[in-house]
């Protein structure tokens, strides 16, 4: 399994996505979504894109899941379907402000394979697409439940990407 981003978790991007997540700017997904597929990589014939999805109550409050809006964006630009693979019956704890250990368990077995739609992805390398990559927790269970499924290969594409701080430097502001 293998990541890459388009930018780092750092303003101008970091305030993007907060715009789409929290305040509802929706119009803001296709343009991440484009430049997230310049920074996609090669990928081999047959590649499936698919997005993390939210949880329900999250997605009945925005009315969207913004990975999914970010996906469509990538799937145009990379001219790949997009295929509703997974759901997430369920929200744990939101994972802002977890540690890492924490992160991990709560998303343990928080998503499954959406009925019917296992053969899209049976055999082909998918590619996974979610707004900010952190830990990785959440992209680890969500492929976990992918190659379960039958997928041959999961590449995780993220439009951020937290960057650790070094022991001693000062907090940015995000």
């Amino acid at each position: 399994m293998t990541a890459r981003s388009a930018t780092a978790w750092a303003a101008p991007a970091s305030r993007l996505v907060e715009a789409l997540k929290y305040d509802g700017w929706r119009e803001i997904a296709p343009l991440l979504g484009r430049r997230l597929a310049r920074a996609a990589g090669p990928r081999p014939d047959g590649t499936v894109l698919t997005a993390v999805p939210s949880p329900p109550d999250r997605l009945r409050r925005r009315g969207f899941n913004p990975a999914e809006e970010i996906a469509k964006g990538v799937a145009e630009g990379l001219e790949i379907p997009l295929v509703d693979a997974l759901e997430r019956p369920v929200a744990g704890a939101r994972q802002v402000g977890l540690l890492p250990d924490a992160r991990a368990a709560n998303v343990g077995g928080a998503f499954r394979p959406r009925a019917g739609r296992t053969t899209r992805i049976r055999g082909r390398h998918v590619i996974l697409v979610d707004d900010v990559l952190t830990t990785g927790a959440t992209a680890v269970e969500a492929s976990r439940v992918l190659l379960d499924s039958g997928a041959s290969s999961v590449r995780i594409l993220t439009f951020a990407r937290a960057v650790p701080r070094r022991p001693g430097a000062p907090a940015r502001a995000s």
